[in-house]
């Protein structure tokens, strides 16, 4: 091949890394992770909806039904319009299970209120209920009282609290507890649970179906180290309907000092890497701390719900994936691809599925940075 004759430098790249690791290119682009649905030039959706006892698979005739769950939930909700009599007839007593199903996706609730208004030519009813994990709480499960005399560990002392025939799921760091520490009074089984997650920062939330529990952070990533890993998948903007964008106020603290009180614990001042630690948070003191492995996440906490962030809200259709981007449940970590800019990544912090006769609309709520 002749040389060129502009004088220009020329010659080949070599991109292959002789320490036989990877090349580092950066930070990584949003847009990076997996697309959550393939961008086209039109999406189309076939909707369907429907409500029925769990006990027999009789359906109930609703007009509306509207499910979702947020980041400071532990449960899904239902709220459902009744059509006519017959569906507030089939409508199990409280604790009865029903079963909704919105375009292939499918919750199980425990009844918990139902009622109907009639008057002449007219009628209205409606129904609401939670996961079928509300057994665990008010008004199913009776609060209690408790002292753990034993040293435990943080997990132990969860899953003790579960009844039989539930399971529990922990994403959560452990440690242990000594004997004494762990007491409570008048909480439900469920309430005890959020207590011991939200000492180390975590948060509780249930499966839509069954009775299973899962303890996570409530931070998956940190507000300041948001780019540290790739998200989840990629969500174009093409699929959106809506967006809309509202800024919320805080504080970026670079320190905070918790503190696990008199009884066996400890104090800790955990500052942000990489800061003088100068502006501090309100301490927080919770029993549970008596180790580090519960202090440092639980200052992650208390500092990212602190910090300022944009909170978004995107409408979006619900359909499954491949062909579309599937069921946003929160805790997930997206990246919002607008065209060929630079667009965002946030946090899935709840998410609302609304079906009525001609439509079913997916809102996702986000936060970032």
């Amino acid at each position: 091949m002749p040389l060129p004759t502009d004088g220009k430098l020329w010659g080949r790249l070599n991109f292959v890394c002789p320490a036989g690791s990877f090349l580092n290119f950066g930070s990584l682009c949003f847009g990076s992770a997996m697309l959550a649905v393939p961008i086209r030039r039109s999406y189309r959706v076939i909707n369907s909806a429907a409500l029925i006892r769990v006990s027999d698979s009789a359906d109930i005739p609703v007009s509306n039904l509207t499910v979702g769950i947020d980041w400071e939930s532990w449960c899904w909700t239902l709220s459902a319009t009744l059509m006519n009599r017959t569906g507030y007839e089939r409508v199990p007593a409280a604790p009865g299970l029903v079963q909704a199903t919105i375009n292939g996706f499918v919750w199980r609730f425990v009844v918990d209120e139902v009622d109907y208004s009639r008057a002449f030519n007219d009628f209205g009813g409606q129904l609401t209920g939670r996961s079928p994990i509300a057994l665990m709480a008010e008004p199913y499960s009776l609060a209690k009282s408790y002292w753990e005399t034993s040293t435990k560990t943080a997990q132990q002392l969860m899953l003790q609290e579960l009844p039989e025939g539930y399971s529990l799921s922990v994403s959560l760091p452990d440690w242990t507890v000594p004997a004494g520490v762990f007491k409570y009074e008048n909480l439900t089984p469920m309430e005890a649970l959020i207590r011991i997650a939200k000492s180390c920062g975590g948060k509780v939330y249930a499966h839509k179906t069954d009775q299973t529990l899962y303890a996570v952070p409530k931070w998956p990533r940190k507000p300041w180290d948001w780019l540290s890993s790739p998200a989840t998948v990629t969500l174009p903007s093409s699929y959106t309907l809506k967006e809309n964008l509202k800024q919320q106020e805080g504080f970026e603290y670079e320190a905070i000092m918790v503190s696990g009180g008199v009884d066996s614990g400890i104090v800790a001042i955990c500052k942000r890497a990489a800061t003088g630690g100068l502006t501090h948070a309100p301490s927080v003191v919770d029993t549970l701390i008596t180790h580090l492995d519960a202090a440092e996440p639980r200052a992650i906490q208390e500092l990212a719900d602190q910090w300022p962030m944009k909170r978004y809200t995107l409408e979006l259709p619900l359909q499954a994936t491949p062909a579309g981007a599937g069921l946003i449940e929160p805790g997930i970590v997206l990246d919002f691809a607008d065209g060929e800019e630079d667009g965002w990544r946030g946090l899935v912090t709840g998410v609302t599925i609304n079906a009525t006769w001609d439509s079913v609309q997916q809102t996702v709520e986000v936060v970032a940075p």
